[in-house]
């Protein structure tokens, strides 16, 4: 049985549920729009998929022209070069390449040291500092200041009482 994720991404990317080139398409008022929108066949490369719909290149080149016609005869004929520029007519990746390990783990290792990080640095900020505390006793706090009056009075801060 193939994991979820592997059936997810590529039913994803095949038919194009979510996403915004779908939304887009529906919603548009500009006419035909060019985004696929699932009814096109696209190139998915997966090892759980091992013949993709589509070839890897579309358009070949004059050589890759002759090599294709020359494929149609016997394959004795052909040398372990053009087998392997055959192949990758049709496949851009090899099981090999596709079975390497990516290096997301460093990634994710990394991410979660930095938040671990960046959390310490906030306990200890909040041990060493401490709560916020009022340098102005509770019962001012409700009254306005001399100089607040003063500036609402035009007046010079000493001739407040």
């Amino acid at each position: 049985m193939l994991p979820a994720f592997c059936l997810r991404s590529a039913l994803l990317q095949r038919w194009r549920i979510l996403g915004i080139s779908g939304v887009r398409a529906a919603h548009s008022h500009e006419g035909q729009v060019s985004h696929p929108d699932g009814s096109e066949l696209l190139y998915f490369d997966h090892r759980s998929f091992p013949l993709p719909d589509l070839p890897f290149q579309k358009k070949l080149s004059s050589q890759q022209a002759t090599l294709k016609e020359k494929e149609r005869g016997p394959w004795k004929d052909l040398t372990q070069e053009d087998k392997i520029s055959l192949y990758r007519i049709k496949f851009n990746k090899t099981y090999a390449e596709m079975n390497q390990p990516t290096n997301e783990w460093k990634t994710v290792i990394g991410s979660v040291l930095i938040f671990i990080g960046l959390t310490g640095l906030i306990v200890w900020w909040q041990r060493v500092y401490g709560e916020y505390v009022l340098t102005q006793p509770d019962h001012l706090s409700h009254f306005p200041s001399k100089y607040l009056l003063s500036s609402i009075q035009f007046t010079h801060p000493s001739h407040i009482p």
